[in-house]
C-alpha cells in the first residue's frame, strides 16, 4: 500500500525587493540604494513558493548580500545580532569548531548537531559526530542571501534540525548580463595584530540561454590571543580562501540546470583564553593561554559540489537536487594539565607534556526529489523522497611531547589511539497539502517519515585505552509532523499558529569501555504563535512570536580522554521573540529585536552523567538577548550619497556546560558591543570606515572544562578598527 507523507516546505528568501526578486538574486551586489522603498514588498519563497514574508506561517529571519556587505559583514558572527534566538560558539575543547544553537536547544559544546545547515537546496555537513562543529563560513560575496528558520525544521530538513536551521542561498548565473565586483579590506586589533580581505566574483554570459558565476576570496583574520609558554603573539590569526563556480542552463521555457561547485580552506587557532574554574578569573591575564608549541593550530578543507535540476511536467514542478560533501580537518589540543600530573612523575621527565591530534574527514552524498503542485488550485501539494549517505573518518591520538618545546618523545609507549570509522544511512518519504479555505485563511498540514542504519568500528590501543575493538550497529526511524495555519486580518497583517516537530538520530558508541553501546533519538514538539504586519505604508514592519519547545530523551555528550553519548531526561524551552524596522523618513531605517528564552531542564540529569537538576538552565543560551540599530544613507555631490550606522547588541548572562563530577559549573556574564561605520557610494564605488566594539568589551562565547582547575573559554574579537573599499563592473 502506497503510504502519503505530508511534511511542511518552509525554505525561505527574504529579498526586499518588488515582484519575484530575480534581479537581486541573481545579482545582490547591484541591487539599487533606495531597495527600502515604502511601495516595494517583500517577498520570500517559503513553503518552496514565492510569496509574501508576512504570509509565511513561521519564525523566519533572512539577511540579503547587500545588507550583510553594507555592514562589512565576512564570518557568521557578523550575522548574529540581526538573528533574535541564534548563538554562534566556538567549542573551546574543539579547538576552534564553530556551533550554532537557536531558542536554546542545545548542551553544550560537542555532540550531534542541533541546527541543521543547507547550502541551497542540499543539506551539508555530518548528521551526526563531527556535523556539530563543521558550521561552513561561507564568505557574503557569492551569496544572495543568509536565511535563519527558527523552531524546529523536521518535515522538510530532516535530522538535526531541533532548533532551527540555516540556510546559505548561493547567487545564480545570468545569462542576460556581464557583471562583477570586488573588494579589499584592511583590518587591525587594538592590542592585537592586523588582517586584510580580497574578494571577487564575476558573471558571465556564455550564450542567450548559459552563463556561469564564479568568485574567489582571500581573508586573514587578525588575532589578539598570547601564548605565555611559547612567548608567540596574536597567535589565534586566522587564515580563510576559497571560491565557487556555478554553470546554469536555462535549456527551455520549462527546464533548467545548474551545476555548483565550492571550496573553502580555513586554518588558525580559536581565540581561548584560559580561566580558573573555580574563581571565574583568567589564569594569566586578559586574553592570555598557555599551551605546548603547535597544540592549538586546526585546518578544514571544505568542498560542496551539487547539480539541480528544475522542470514543468504540467500538472506539477519536479525539483531534483544532488549533492556530494567532502571535508577534510585536523585538530590539535593540549592534554598536557589533564595527564602531566599523573604521568610526567611515572615517566620521570619533568617537562612531559601530551598532545592530541585528531585527523578527520567526512564524505556525505545526498539526493532529494521533490514534485510540488500548482499553488492556483484550492489545495495544494507536495511529495518528495531523500536519501544520505555518510561516511566519516577519525584518527585520534595522544603524543608525549616536551610541553616546553613541543618535540615528540618516541621513547615512551603509545599513550592511546582511537582509529574510527562510521557510517550513516538514511531515506526518508516527506510530503504536505495545503487547503485554502478563503484568501484571509488557510491549514497547512505536514509529515516526514525517517529511517536510517548506522555503524561504528572503533580500534583502540596504547596505555589508556588499552587493545580493543568495538564495533556497534544501530538504526531508528522517526516520524516528524507540522501543522499551521494563518489568517489574515487585512493585505499586511497576518496571525498565525503552528506545532512543529523535529528529532535527533540516535547511534553507536564505541569508543572505549564503559561507554552504553548505543543511545537513542531525542525528540521536540514546537508550540508556537505568531504575527507579522506591514503598518503605514510600509514605514514600520514588525514581527512578534511565541513558543513553547518540549524537548525529551535529551542527548548528552560525555567527554574523558575520549567521548560518547547517552540520553538524558527532558527540558522545556519557552519565550517569545520581537523584530522591527521602522523607516521614518527616505534613507533612514532604525531596527530592533529582542529575545527572551527560558530554557531549563525538567528532570534531573541521570546518574553517572553530567551534573544537572531539574530547572537549571540549558547551556550557552541567555534569558535576554537583542540588538538595536540605525543606517542613514543622506545624497553628497552628484552621484555620490553618504552613509552612517551604528549597531548595538545585548547578550545576557548564561549558564556553561553541565560539569562532571568534582567541577563548577562555569558562568558567562553579560556583555553589550556597540559597532560603528561611515562610507559614501555611488553606482559604481564605495568606501567604508568602521569600528567595532569599540568599548573593547571582553565577552565570552563558550567554555569547556578541561580538568585540572582550567576552564578553556572563547572571547569575542576586541575594538578593531577597519577600512573597505568595493568596485562594481
Amino acid at each position: 500500500m502506497t503510504r502519503l507523507w505530508i511534511a511542511l516546505t518552509a525554505s525561505t528568501a527574504l529579498l526586499p525587493v518588488p515582484a519575484l526578486a530575480q534581479a537581486a538574486a541573481t545579482d545582490a551586489s547591484a541591487a539599487p540604494a533606495d531597495t527600502q522603498d515604502f511601495g516595494q514588498e517583500i517577498v520570500v519563497t517559503a513553503q518552496k513558493r514565492t510569496e509574501r514574508l508576512k504570509d509565511v506561517p513561521a519564525a523566519i529571519t533572512a539577511l540579503t548580500s547587500e545588507s550583510l556587505q553594507e555592514r562589512v559583514a565576512s564570518k557568521l558572527d557578523d550575522y548574529v545580532a540581526r538573528i533574535p534566538g541564534l548563538v554562534v560558539s566556538q567549542a573551546g575543547g574543539a579547538s576552534g569548531a564553530t556551533q550554532l544553537s537557536i531558542r536554546g536547544i542545545t548542551t553544550g559544546a560537542g555532540g550531534n548537531p542541533t541546527v541543521g545547515v543547507y547550502i541551497d537546496e542540499s543539506p551539508f555537513g555530518a548528521s551526526t559526530g563531527y556535523g556539530a562543529y563543521t558550521v561552513p563560513d561561507l564568505d557574503p560575496q557569492d551569496l544572495a542571501r543568509v536565511e535563519v528558520l527558527r523552531g524546529p525544521q523536521g518535515t522538510l530538513y530532516g535530522a538535526g534540525s531541533l532548533g532551527g536551521l540555516l540556510k546559505y542561498v548561493t547567487a545564480d548565473p545570468d545569462p542576460t548580463r556581464f557583471f562583477g565586483r570586488v573588494q579589499v579590506d584592511g583590518s587591525t586589533v587594538d592590542g592585537g595584530g592586523s588582517g586584510y580581505g580580497m574578494r571577487a566574483a564575476a558573471n558571465v554570459p556564455l550564450s542567450e540561454t548559459v552563463a556561469l558565476r564564479v568568485s574567489g576570496y582571500n581573508r586573514r583574520d587578525p588575532g589578539f590571543i598570547d601564548n605565555v609558554q611559547t612567548g608567540e603573539k596574536d597567535i589565534n590569526a586566522t587564515r580563510y580562501y576559497g571560491g565557487r563556480a556555478a554553470l546554469g542552463w536555462q535549456i527551455n521555457d520549462d527546464w533548467k540546470i545548474r551545476a555548483s561547485a565550492l571550496y573553502q580552506h580555513y586554518s588558525g587557532s580559536p581565540p581561548i583564553v584560559d580561566y580558573d574554574s573555580m574563581t571565574f578569573q583568567p589564569s594569566y591575564g586578559a586574553l592570555k593561554q598557555s599551551r605546548a608549541p603547535d597544540t592549538t593550530n586546526v585546518r578544514q578543507n571544505i568542498g560542496a559540489y551539487s547539480l539541480l535540476v528544475e522542470g514543468d511536467l504540467g500538472f506539477a514542478t519536479l525539483t531534483s537536487a544532488s549533492t556530494y560533501n567532502h571535508q577534510t580537518m585536523r585538530f590539535n589540543l593540549d592534554y598536557s594539565p589533564l595527564l602531566s600530573p599523573q604521568l610526567a612523575p611515572a615517566f620521570g621527565i619533568p617537562t612531559l607534556g601530551f598532545k592530541n591530534t585528531a585527523p578527520v574527514s567526512v564524505d556525505k552524498y545526498t539526493q532529494e526529489l521533490r514534485l510540488s503542485s500548482p499553488t492556483s488550485d484550492s489545495l495544494s501539494w507536495q511529495l518528495g523522497a531523500f536519501y544520505t549517505h555518510e561516511k566519516q573518518k577519525a584518527f585520534s591520538q595522544i603524543l608525549s611531547i616536551d610541553r616546553e618545546t613541543g618535540a615528540p618523545i618516541s621513547s615512551l609507549p603509545d599513550i592511546g589511539s582511537v582509529d574510527g570509522h562510521y557510517k550513516f544511512e538514511e531515506v526518508a518519504l516527506f510530503g504536505d497539502a495545503t487547503y485554502h479555505f478563503s484568501s484571509a485563511f488557510d491549514i497547512t498540514a505536514g509529515l516526514r517519515y525517517s529511517k536510517n542504519k548506522q555503524r561504528v568500528r572503533n580500534v583502540n590501543s596504547g596505555l589508556l585505552f588499552g587493545s580493543t575493538i568495538f564495533e556497534t550497529p544501530s538504526k531508528d526511524d522517526a516520524l516528524t509532523f507540522l501543522v499551521s495555519s494563518s489568517y489574515h486580518i487585512d493585505k499586511d497583517m497576518m496571525v498565525f499558529a503552528r506545532i512543529a516537530s523535529g528529532y535527533r538520530p540516535g547511534g553507536p558508541n564505541a569508543t572505549y569501555p564503559g561507554a552504553p553501546p548505543t543511545y537513542g533519538p531525542d525528540k521536540v514538539t514546537d508550540y508556537e504563535l505568531g504575527l507579522k504586519s506591514d503598518l503605514f505604508d510600509r514605514k514600520l514592519s514588525l514581527e512578534l512570536s511565541g513558543f513553547w519547545i518540549d524537548w525529551r530523551d535529551i542527548q548528552i555528550q560525555r567527554v574523558m580522554l575520549g567521548s560518547y553519548v547517552d540520553n538524558g531526561p527532558s527540558a522545556v524551552s519557552r519565550g517569545f521573540e520581537a523584530a522591527g524596522t521602522v523607516r521614518p523618513v527616505r534613507g533612514l531605517e532604525i531596527y530592533g529585536n529582542i529575545a527572551y528564552t527560558d530554557a531549563h531542564l525538567t528532570e534531573d540529569l541521570p546518574t553517572g552523567s553530567a551534573l544537572g537538576i531539574s530547572g537549571d538552565r540549558l547551556p550557552l543560551t541567555p534569558r535576554w538577548g537583542g540588538a538595536a540599530g540605525a543606517t542613514y544613507t543622506v545624497p553628497l555631490s552628484g552621484d555620490w550619497n553618504g552613509d552612517l550606522g551604528i549597531d548595538w547588541r545585548h547578550v545576557g548572562w548564561r549558564a556553561g556546560a553541565f560539569p562532571n563530577a568534582g567541577q563548577v559549573r562555569f558562568h558567562l556574564p553579560s556583555y553589550d558591543t556597540v559597532d560603528l561605520r561611515a562610507g559614501v557610494s555611488n553606482d559604481r564605488w564605495t568606501f567604508t570606515l568602521y569600528a567595532k566594539n569599540i568599548g573593547d568589551v571582553r565577552g565570552l562565547s563558550t567554555d569547556v572544562n578541561l580538568g585540572a582547575g582550567m576552564t578553556s573559554v572563547s572571547v569575542i574579537q576586541p575594538r578593531t578598527f577597519g577600512v573597505s573599499a568595493a568596485a562594481k563592473f
